[in-house]
Protein backbone atom coordinates (compact mmCIF):
# COMPACT_ATOMS: atom_id res chain seq x y z
CA UNK A 1 0.00 0.00 0.00
CA UNK A 2 1.25 3.48 -0.83
CA UNK A 3 -0.52 5.26 1.99
CA UNK A 4 -1.86 4.29 5.42
CA UNK A 5 -5.30 2.72 5.49
CA UNK A 6 -7.83 4.80 3.62
CA UNK A 7 -11.12 5.31 5.44
CA UNK A 8 -14.19 5.21 3.20
CA UNK A 9 -16.02 7.83 5.20
CA UNK A 10 -16.24 10.67 2.64
CA UNK A 11 -19.73 12.11 2.30
CA UNK A 12 -21.29 12.76 -1.11
CA UNK A 13 -21.31 16.52 -0.51
CA UNK A 14 -17.59 16.42 0.25
CA UNK A 15 -16.88 14.50 -2.94
CA UNK A 16 -18.71 16.83 -5.30
CA UNK A 17 -17.63 20.05 -3.61
CA UNK A 18 -13.96 19.08 -3.65
CA UNK A 19 -14.04 17.55 -7.12
CA UNK A 20 -15.58 20.72 -8.56
CA UNK A 21 -13.07 22.94 -6.74
CA UNK A 22 -10.16 20.70 -7.77
CA UNK A 23 -11.14 20.76 -11.44
CA UNK A 24 -11.57 24.54 -11.46
CA UNK A 25 -8.29 25.31 -9.73
CA UNK A 26 -6.29 22.90 -11.91
CA UNK A 27 -7.06 24.47 -15.29
CA UNK A 28 -3.93 25.91 -16.91
CA UNK A 29 -4.78 27.07 -20.46
CA UNK A 30 -1.15 26.86 -21.63
CA UNK A 31 -0.61 23.24 -20.64
CA UNK A 32 -4.07 22.18 -21.77
CA UNK A 33 -3.31 23.72 -25.17
CA UNK A 34 0.05 21.94 -25.39
CA UNK A 35 -1.36 18.60 -24.31
CA UNK A 36 -4.08 17.83 -26.82
CA UNK A 37 -5.60 14.36 -27.25
CA UNK A 38 -3.04 13.32 -29.88
CA UNK A 39 -0.10 15.63 -29.22
CA UNK A 40 1.45 16.59 -25.89
CA UNK A 41 4.65 18.53 -26.46
CA UNK A 42 6.14 20.37 -23.51
CA UNK A 43 9.35 22.47 -23.46
CA UNK A 44 12.27 20.84 -21.67
CA UNK A 45 12.39 23.79 -19.27
CA UNK A 46 8.99 22.76 -17.88
CA UNK A 47 9.77 19.08 -17.25
CA UNK A 48 9.53 18.03 -13.59
CA UNK A 49 12.41 16.34 -11.79
CA UNK A 50 13.04 14.63 -8.45
CA UNK A 51 13.89 18.06 -7.04
CA UNK A 52 10.70 19.79 -8.22
CA UNK A 53 8.27 16.86 -7.77
CA UNK A 54 9.94 14.17 -5.65
CA UNK A 55 8.79 10.58 -5.67
CA UNK A 56 7.30 9.44 -2.36
CA UNK A 57 6.66 6.12 -0.71
CA UNK A 58 3.81 6.76 1.67
CA UNK A 59 4.01 10.36 2.76
CA UNK A 60 7.82 10.44 2.76
CA UNK A 61 10.16 11.52 -0.03
CA UNK A 62 12.35 8.64 -1.19
CA UNK A 63 15.91 9.80 -0.54
CA UNK A 64 19.04 8.36 1.05
CA UNK A 65 17.35 8.37 4.45
CA UNK A 66 14.28 6.45 3.29
CA UNK A 67 14.09 2.68 4.04
CA UNK A 68 13.08 1.99 0.40
CA UNK A 69 15.99 3.98 -1.07
CA UNK A 70 17.89 0.90 -2.26
CA UNK A 71 14.78 -0.35 -4.07
CA UNK A 72 14.13 2.91 -5.94
CA UNK A 73 17.56 4.53 -6.20
CA UNK A 74 18.48 3.13 -9.61
CA UNK A 75 15.20 4.11 -11.28
CA UNK A 76 15.23 7.58 -9.72
CA UNK A 77 18.73 8.07 -11.12
CA UNK A 78 17.81 6.54 -14.49
CA UNK A 79 14.70 8.63 -15.11
CA UNK A 80 15.81 12.14 -14.19
CA UNK A 81 13.01 13.77 -16.16
CA UNK A 82 10.25 12.71 -18.53
CA UNK A 83 12.52 12.52 -21.60
CA UNK A 84 14.27 9.46 -20.16
CA UNK A 85 10.91 7.68 -20.14
CA UNK A 86 10.09 8.27 -23.80
CA UNK A 87 10.77 6.49 -27.08
CA UNK A 88 14.32 7.10 -28.41
CA UNK A 89 13.32 9.69 -31.00
CA UNK A 90 11.84 11.94 -28.31
CA UNK A 91 14.62 11.75 -25.70
CA UNK A 92 16.73 14.50 -27.30
CA UNK A 93 13.82 16.65 -28.44
CA UNK A 94 13.68 20.16 -26.95
CA UNK A 95 9.87 19.88 -27.02
CA UNK A 96 9.30 16.18 -26.33
CA UNK A 97 5.92 14.58 -26.87
CA UNK A 98 4.98 13.22 -23.46
CA UNK A 99 2.50 10.81 -25.06
CA UNK A 100 5.43 8.81 -26.47
CA UNK A 101 6.17 6.81 -23.31
CA UNK A 102 8.36 3.74 -23.81
CA UNK A 103 6.35 1.11 -21.93
CA UNK A 104 8.83 -1.69 -22.69
CA UNK A 105 11.78 0.32 -21.37
CA UNK A 106 10.29 1.45 -18.06
CA UNK A 107 8.76 -1.86 -16.91
CA UNK A 108 5.54 -2.29 -14.93
CA UNK A 109 6.49 -1.30 -11.37
CA UNK A 110 9.20 1.01 -9.98
CA UNK A 111 10.17 2.42 -13.39
CA UNK A 112 6.55 3.02 -14.29
CA UNK A 113 5.86 4.78 -10.99
CA UNK A 114 8.80 7.14 -11.43
CA UNK A 115 8.10 7.79 -15.11
CA UNK A 116 4.39 8.35 -14.70
CA UNK A 117 5.15 10.79 -11.88
CA UNK A 118 7.69 12.59 -14.10
CA UNK A 119 5.17 12.88 -16.95
CA UNK A 120 1.96 13.58 -15.05
CA UNK A 121 3.54 16.04 -12.61
CA UNK A 122 4.87 17.94 -15.63
CA UNK A 123 1.33 18.20 -16.99
CA UNK A 124 0.05 18.80 -13.45
CA UNK A 125 -3.49 19.79 -14.44
CA UNK A 126 -6.60 17.63 -14.61
CA UNK A 127 -7.50 18.17 -18.26
CA UNK A 128 -3.97 17.41 -19.46
CA UNK A 129 -3.65 14.32 -17.22
CA UNK A 130 -7.04 13.09 -18.44
CA UNK A 131 -6.01 13.57 -22.10
CA UNK A 132 -2.81 11.62 -21.47
CA UNK A 133 -4.62 8.71 -19.82
CA UNK A 134 -7.30 8.66 -22.54
CA UNK A 135 -4.64 8.50 -25.25
CA UNK A 136 -3.22 5.37 -23.64
CA UNK A 137 -6.67 3.77 -23.36
CA UNK A 138 -6.90 3.74 -19.59
CA UNK A 139 -10.31 3.35 -18.00
CA UNK A 140 -10.38 6.26 -15.54
CA UNK A 141 -12.41 6.39 -12.36
CA UNK A 142 -12.57 9.47 -10.12
CA UNK A 143 -11.43 11.83 -8.82
CA UNK A 144 -12.50 10.87 -5.31
CA UNK A 145 -11.70 12.45 -1.96
CA UNK A 146 -8.69 10.98 -0.20
CA UNK A 147 -9.23 10.67 3.55
CA UNK A 148 -6.43 9.66 5.90
CA UNK A 149 -5.74 9.46 9.59
CA UNK A 150 -5.82 12.86 11.23
CA UNK A 151 -2.31 12.73 12.69
CA UNK A 152 -0.70 13.58 9.35
CA UNK A 153 -0.32 17.34 8.76
CA UNK A 154 -2.91 18.46 6.22
CA UNK A 155 -0.28 20.13 4.05
CA UNK A 156 1.45 16.77 3.55
CA UNK A 157 -1.63 14.83 2.44
CA UNK A 158 -3.16 14.38 -0.98
CA UNK A 159 -6.71 15.68 -1.23
CA UNK A 160 -8.04 13.70 -4.19
CA UNK A 161 -7.11 10.58 -6.12
CA UNK A 162 -8.17 8.76 -9.26
CA UNK A 163 -7.55 5.28 -10.63
CA UNK A 164 -6.66 4.41 -14.21
CA UNK A 165 -6.81 0.76 -15.26
CA UNK A 166 -6.18 -1.62 -18.14
CA UNK A 167 -7.84 -5.00 -18.41
CA UNK A 168 -5.72 -8.01 -19.37
CA UNK A 169 -6.23 -7.55 -23.12
CA UNK A 170 -5.29 -3.86 -23.07
CA UNK A 171 -2.30 -4.54 -20.84
CA UNK A 172 -0.80 -6.95 -23.37
CA UNK A 173 -1.65 -4.68 -26.28
CA UNK A 174 0.32 -1.83 -24.69
CA UNK A 175 3.01 -4.02 -23.11
CA UNK A 176 3.41 -7.18 -25.26
CA UNK A 177 5.04 -10.23 -23.67
CA UNK A 178 6.57 -13.24 -25.39
CA UNK A 179 4.56 -15.64 -23.23
CA UNK A 180 1.30 -13.96 -24.20
CA UNK A 181 2.16 -13.56 -27.89
CA UNK A 182 3.29 -17.17 -28.38
CA UNK A 183 0.96 -19.08 -26.10
CA UNK A 184 -1.78 -16.64 -25.06
CA UNK A 185 -0.73 -17.10 -21.45
CA UNK A 186 -0.63 -14.31 -18.90
CA UNK A 187 0.52 -14.03 -15.30
CA UNK A 188 -1.48 -10.84 -14.76
CA UNK A 189 -5.21 -10.12 -14.73
CA UNK A 190 -4.96 -6.38 -15.22
CA UNK A 191 -2.94 -3.30 -14.43
CA UNK A 192 -3.68 0.02 -12.83
CA UNK A 193 -2.28 3.33 -11.73
CA UNK A 194 -3.43 5.38 -8.76
CA UNK A 195 -2.73 9.09 -9.11
CA UNK A 196 -2.86 11.34 -6.05
CA UNK A 197 -3.42 15.10 -6.12
CA UNK A 198 -3.02 17.96 -3.71
CA UNK A 199 -5.95 20.28 -2.99
CA UNK A 200 -4.78 22.76 -5.66
CA UNK A 201 -4.93 20.00 -8.29
CA UNK A 202 -1.18 19.41 -8.59
CA UNK A 203 0.02 15.81 -8.90
CA UNK A 204 1.33 14.50 -5.57
CA UNK A 205 2.36 10.93 -6.33
CA UNK A 206 1.73 7.81 -8.43
CA UNK A 207 1.41 4.14 -7.46
CA UNK A 208 0.98 1.14 -9.75
CA UNK A 209 -1.32 -1.74 -8.87
CA UNK A 210 -2.07 -5.04 -10.57
CA UNK A 211 -3.50 -8.50 -10.16
CA UNK A 212 -1.71 -11.78 -10.74
CA UNK A 213 -2.91 -15.26 -11.69
CA UNK A 214 -0.40 -16.53 -9.13
CA UNK A 215 -2.31 -15.00 -6.20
Amino acid sequence: MLFPRVYAIGAIDFLFANAASWAQESVDPLLVTMCLPDDCRVPVSQLSTQETHPFRFGFNIVDRNHPRWREYRSVIDRYTDARDCLLPEERTNENPDLLAIDWRRIGPRAGAEICLLRILSTLNVQDAVQNWLDFHDFDVSGPRPFITRSYFPESEQPSMWLSATWDEEMLHRQRPSVLYELFGLSLTTGYGVNIYFMEDGSVYNVKTVGGSTLN
